[in-house]
């Protein structure tokens, strides 16, 4: 679970600053390795379920795989992207958000609890994925005041 979590927050610092970059078959490529992530994390949440494993490690996967799965739905099936500050949010960009906010920190929190050394690594990433999301927005808007 440790592995998967420094990976999963790997990928999505690659996948903002892909875009932050517009490198989008860049960002398609790491894309699919985030969604492959649904697989071991899944496996692993299964194999707590039917082993009967304390309810912890059940809530700590379920957030993440919840985005992964939204994740694997709105941005590679549906080939939809988010619009960039909408006067109204609409409800799906809220619970996304929220997804992946509580997935993160769930998920954090639980390598936190296996390992004190790796949990402040998964936490540095974790916040350097929020960096790399609010670099994204940044150069999103800057992007926009060069066109205008």
């Amino acid at each position: 679970m440790i592995f998967f979590a420094l990976l999963f927050n790997i990928c999505i610092i690659f996948v903002l600053l892909a875009r932050a970059h517009e490198h989008y078959k860049f960002e398609d490529a790491i894309g699919i390795l985030v969604n492959l992530l649904i697989i071991p994390f899944l496996v692993l949440w299964l194999l707590n379920l039917i082993n009967g494993r304390d309810n912890a490690r059940l809530i700590t996967g379920f957030p993440i795989i919840l985005f992964l799965l939204d994740d694997l739905l709105y941005r590679t099936i549906q080939k939809k992207k988010t619009k960039h500050k909408p006067k109204k949010w609409p409800l799906h960009l809220y619970i996304y958000f929220l997804l992946f906010l509580f997935g993160g920190m769930i998920l954090t929190g639980y390598v936190f609890i296996v390992s004190l050394f790796y949990g402040f690594i998964t936490l540095s990433l974790f916040y350097l994925s929020w960096i790399s999301y609010g670099y994204y927005h940044y150069r999103h808007k800057k992007i926009l005041k060069k066109q205008v």
